[in-house]
């Protein structure tokens, strides 16, 4: 008995922890760090409920750039009623001018609460998340996981105080083969209690790190709210300048007006009146505002930087129109003025009851842009130039020679074809609405691009469609002051020897009644260049910028066609940028997809992301919002690749000359792109004891991207029958702090560059992914529309594989860029341009109400 109460004594000595009371993780810390934890938890409460709040103050779209920004502002929405309300008084008087000075610094205090806003979120929201849904939890996470380890050590030290007791009371009575069991069970208890020691030990370690290194930055935190009320107090500042200036200006004017127009004159005279009848009772060919336009720009305009783009004042440009509807000889003032003259001309062309290029044509003209070859676009201008009646015939010919030779001072005017082509082309062609059809998309927001390709093309072809020099002052009325000298013009032809007679509007369609000429003879042109590509529509090409000039009135949206969301199209998104951002659905986008669901529409999803792999995506989808998106519709570069290798590596032809043959797939890229590939049936490198010759190399995104990586691809690829395989072209990725990250192009960059082999992209803008949707669902490319964010791949994809395109604004690309690409000479670069735009994918949904 006494042997065994000495041996007991003995293990309490050895191991002094086991008989005592359990720990709890508060002892391990000194008072100072017991203090600082207690402040944590109120610290993360405090930042989470501060940004949810601050977030909720915000009132444009959060995460935007300026210009989208300003858009969804109220004060935006303010200054555009202004700038209507404006419109329609009589911008000399009181009222009018102090609208006009209002719609103004509306604008311009909108644009200062957007920067105020991305400043906020810059420097106070996204700090104070990160806080709150990083930094801190990190350190909550820390003492739970100290906490369960300092459980499961008491828990171990329970267990070996007990195996010891029982140790002690057999000691010197069994022998044998128990004895021995029971040593080596206290023994492996005593290791594992160490080893758990140990890691309490390291958690504890780094816990107390993670503590100090709060208290350290304790101070920095206080900054996000100071710098807080910095912001806020630089906002006000600047708004409150802004204001002061514009009510100073406003005071100093107010009450100065110019001698009043006449109230009686009748505007209306002329603008807004059908075209027909307003040559008929002046007994004209060309309407009287464009001849005295025109002849007023060849005048003083021809140089003039970004005439048709640049607003006129709204004062001069009412001035100018009343002038031409009362007297047309008193036009002396305004020839120093092209800007009002050039406004004048396109209120007078957008105020048209039809169109000048006619409603009923407006589906010929757009039919031109589906023609491949050079020859055959230029042929349906032509037969569609022949189809107008003579009234619009003669005035579109007048007009289109004058811009092509406002065209040949671009490098001075800065107004290239394409540009003059942005900012008129909805002027001179849009679409009959017809609020009845519930298919036809809200006008306001969806831009057709075909019309400016379209007049874009007449203008680079002028000579060609309309042959024969032009004498602009074809009625003798406008002579320029004597300060001002005309532009010597070619000895020239008045245009009734090139147009068709009046008489001809009672012939059947298509026929001319000219003397011994048919309509193709009277408008023979020899072959003519390649006309442009269709072009994004802009009212207003100039930088979104908020000038101090005066705002001018929106001009007549061009909508999407009907046809192009009809019962039976299907549609393509992409999903990053489009349908979400980060970790946050686009406002609207499940809507529309329901919306689409409903309606009958096939919807399916193609992504170049090969992080996810498609059950990842579709439980994504879910997390966001998105009812009934099943994984069947998903294409994902990830998916799409391992359908590839399976083909090449597994497939029928996998012997044939040429294939890689069965083998493994060496895989650059995280768990969702290996188990597309282990889905496939497809064995990967690395993964099993008896390894096959590798047969490919993936390369997708690949986060843990190391030089030892490289080197290895490099050394399969020495072997020609391995295949080098991307699965997609992508750069770089935006993050939601405004950086970059590199994306799966750069690597394959790296790989390419290293092995001297050209890889086999997967993703778009290359067709598989949608050969892949077409086989499996039967899709009809001239059925289908592509939806995308980023121009070099969702749109170029949707070019290659003929199918109409929308650019969403909401990701990568910026209407800019379109129209950078629009305005380029390379047709690969034409390739680059979307049919149409939308500032979001929710812009797309009146279109579908019933």
């Amino acid at each position: 008995m006494m042997k065994r109460q000495f041996h007991r004594m003995r293990q309490q000595l050895t191991y002094p922890g086991l008989a005592g009371r359990s720990q709890e993780a508060t002892e391990l810390l000194t008072d100072d760090l017991l203090q600082i934890e207690q402040r944590i938890e109120p610290a993360k409460k405090a930042a989470h409920n501060v940004s949810k709040r601050l977030q909720a103050c915000l009132q444009g779209q959060s995460g935007s750039e300026v210009d989208k920004r300003v858009k969804k502002l109220p004060l935006m929405a303010l200054s555009i009623t202004m700038a209507e309300s404006f419109k329609e008084l009589d911008t000399d008087s009181s009222m009018g001018k102090a609208l006009e000075m209002s719609c103004f610094i509306q604008s311009n205090l909108a644009k200062v609460l957007a920067e105020f806003e991305i400043a906020l979120e810059r420097e106070v929201l996204q700090p104070l998340n990160k806080l709150s849904e990083e930094e801190l939890p990190v350190i909550l996470k820390r003492k739970k996981t100290l906490q369960k380890l300092i459980s499961d050590w008491n828990s171990i030290k329970s267990r070996l105080n007990q195996a010891v007791k029982n140790s002690s009371n057999s000691a010197g009575v069994a022998t044998g083969p128990g004895a021995s069991s029971a040593a080596i069970k206290l023994e492996n208890l005593r290791e594992e209690e160490e080893e758990v020691k140990r890691r309490v030990e390291q958690c504890k370690d780094e816990y107390m790190a993670d503590l100090y290194h709060f208290s350290t930055k304790e101070d920095n935190y206080a900054n996000y709210f100071i710098k807080l009320l910095e912001i806020q107090a630089q906002y006000h500042q600047t708004s409150l300048a802004s204001l002061d200036a514009a009510l100073t200006e406003l005071r100093e004017t107010h009450g100065q007006t110019e001698p009043p127009i006449p109230l009686n004159t009748a505007v209306s005279k002329y603008y807004g009146e059908p075209l027909e009848e307003h040559l008929r009772s002046l007994g004209r060919e060309i309407a009287l505002p464009i001849e005295a336009c025109v002849m007023m720009l060849l005048a003083s305009g021809m140089r003039e930087e970004g005439l048709f783009r640049l607003a006129a004042g709204a004062s001069m440009l009412r001035k100018l129109k009343c002038s031409l509807a009362n007297d047309s000889s008193t036009l002396e003032e305004f020839y120093s003025d092209p800007h009002a003259v050039a406004g004048a001309l396109k209120s007078y062309l957008r105020e048209l009851p039809q169109p000048l290029m006619t409603f009923d044509l407006y589906d010929n003209w757009l039919s031109v842009a589906f023609f491949k070859e050079p020859e055959e676009r230029v042929q349906s201008l032509r037969d569609t130039c022949s189809q107008l009646p003579q009234d619009s015939y003669n005035n579109l010919r007048y007009l289109i020679k004058f811009l092509a030779k406002l065209a040949e001072h671009q490098e001075v005017n800065k107004m290239s074809p394409s540009n003059i082509a942005i900012v008129l082309g909805p002027n001179l062609l849009w679409s009959q609405q017809n609020t009845g059809d519930p298919l036809q998309l809200d006008l306001a927001s969806v831009s057709s691009i075909q019309v400016v390709g379209v007049v874009e093309a007449l203008i680079q072809n002028a000579d060609s469609l309309f042959p024969g020099a032009i004498d602009f002052n074809v009625s003798g009325m406008f002579t320029p002051p004597e300060e001002i000298k005309l532009p010597e013009a070619p000895s020239a032809e008045k245009p009734s020897s090139e147009s068709l007679p009046a008489s001809s509007t009672s012939l059947p369609a298509g026929e001319v009644n000219d003397p011994g000429t048919t309509p193709k003879e009277t408008r023979t042109l020899p072959e003519a260049a390649n006309p442009p590509l269709a072009a994004p529509r802009s009212d207003d090409p100039a930088p979104k910028v908020l000038c101090t000039g005066k705002r001018a009135a929106p001009t007549r949206p061009t909508g999407l066609p009907p046809q192009v969301l009809r019962i039976d199209w299907g549609v393509l998104f992409d999903c990053d940028g489009v349908l979400w951002a980060g970790e946050r659905a686009v406002p609207g986008a499940p809507e529309l997809l329901e919306r689409l669901r409903r309606s009958g529409k096939a919807a399916f999803f193609v992504s170049n992301n090969s992080r996810r792999s498609v059950a990842e995506l579709e439980r994504r989808f879910a997390r966001l919002g998105f009812r009934g998106v099943r994984a069947e519709h998903i294409f994902s570069s990830a998916l799409c690749s391992a359908l590839l290798l399976r083909q090449r590596l597994l497939g029928a032809a996998a012997g044939a000359a040429g294939d890689a043959g069965p083998g493994r797939v060496f895989v650059l890229g995280g768990e969702g792109l290996r188990g597309e590939l282990r889905a496939a049936g497809l064995r990967l490198a690395g993964e099993e004891e008896e390894e096959a010759a590798v047969r490919a190399v993936l390369v997708g995104y690949d986060d843990q991207f190391t030089f030892a990586k490289l080197a290895q691809a490099c050394a399969y690829l020495r072997d020609p029958r391995c295949l080098l395989v991307a699965t997609d072209p992508d750069p770089w990725h935006p993050l939601s702090n405004g950086q970059r990250t590199p994306g799966t192009g750069s690597l394959t960059a790296a790989v390419e560059t290293a092995s001297g082999r050209k890889a086999l992209v997967v993703g778009k803008p290359n067709t598989y992914m949608f050969d892949c949707i077409v086989e499996r669902f039967g899709v009809d490319p001239s059925c289908t529309l592509m939806v995308g964010d980023r121009l070099e791949t969702d749109i170029l994809f949707g070019k290659n594989c003929g199918l109409a395109t929308v650019l969403t604004l909401t990701g990568v690309s910026r209407l800019e860029e379109a129209q950078a690409y629009m305005a380029s000479d390379s047709p690969a670069a034409k390739d680059l341009v979307p049919n149409y735009y939308v500032d979001s994918i929710a812009d797309l949904i009146p279109g579908l109400d019933d």
